[in-house]
């Protein structure tokens, strides 16, 4: 039997030993880290844009002049279907390669890495003890097939063990398979995902506060297209969390 100091000496000399076969790198470049005090180098962690106020109060776009947050023009000119929407970080630099490189050349780790920076950043004007479920914007069967996995859902499970919070995944589905988005402008992108997302089980969001998670908000057209029909289905409301943002 070991002793709690023997058994804390001897983990620590383990995890020594594998830190050196198999040192830590940047989740970002693959640079060594030469200390354990995070998943990024230097470089790529300055290199990410966090977003804080001031911002939108509704939309969560940033601003780029000092001062309280207030509603953008868009939100103040157009109804949204969602009560808040936030996003961690500007789509820019490292978070780029990290989105791509977990989308789509699987990189799982780089996936569950921003979820669980997600999982602990401060969100202006967000308060996630308002939230009852959790819901990951899904895939279309065909694109899940050719992905094999849902990048939403694997940033949303991190995100509903984090906060203890219920996920609900199977409720929601895309049951059009809509062209690629990429390369759209906003008027495109809403007509072609319009319509796309409906409602397998409404009783799971009924009366509800339901959170809405996705990678990357551009144009908001997909969020937006889901809180619609989580609204038509009898949520009491939708907010949408995403790891990056575009800005202009």
């Amino acid at each position: 039997m070991f002793t709690k100091l023997q058994r804390s000496l001897l983990i620590t000399t383990i995890k020594g030993i594998i830190g050196i076969i198999f040192p830590k790198a940047c989740v970002s470049c693959g640079r060594t880290l030469l200390d354990d005090n995070g998943y990024f180098c230097d470089k790529c962690y300055a290199d990410i844009s966090f977003i804080k106020s001031p911002l939108c109060k509704k939309c969560g776009a940033p601003f780029l002049s000092a001062g309280d947050d207030h509603f953008c023009g868009d939100c103040i000119c157009k109804e949204k279907p969602f009560v808040v929407a936030r996003a961690m970080a500007r789509y820019d630099a490292t978070i780029v390669k990290m989105i791509s490189s977990f989308k789509y050349h699987r990189n799982i780790v780089a996936g569950e890495t921003l979820a669980r920076m997600l999982a602990r950043h401060e969100f202006a004007g967000f308060e996630k003890e308002d939230i009852d479920i959790i819901i990951p914007v899904p895939l279309h069967a065909k694109r899940l097939r050719e992905r094999s996995f849902n990048q939403a859902l694997v940033l949303a499970k991190i995100l509903s063990k984090a906060w203890k919070m219920p996920l609900c995944f199977e409720t929601l589905i895309k049951h059009i398979d809509t062209a690629e988005q990429v390369g759209l402008h906003s008027l495109e992108r809403e007509k072609n995902i319009k319509g796309a997302f409906m409602l397998k089980d409404r009783v799971a969001i009924v009366g509800k506060n339901v959170l809405l998670v996705d990678d990357v908000y551009t144009t908001g057209s997909t969020v937006k297209e889901c809180a619609k029909v989580l609204n038509a289905g009898g949520a009491k409301s939708v907010a949408v969390i995403t790891v990056a943002r575009t800005t202009t």
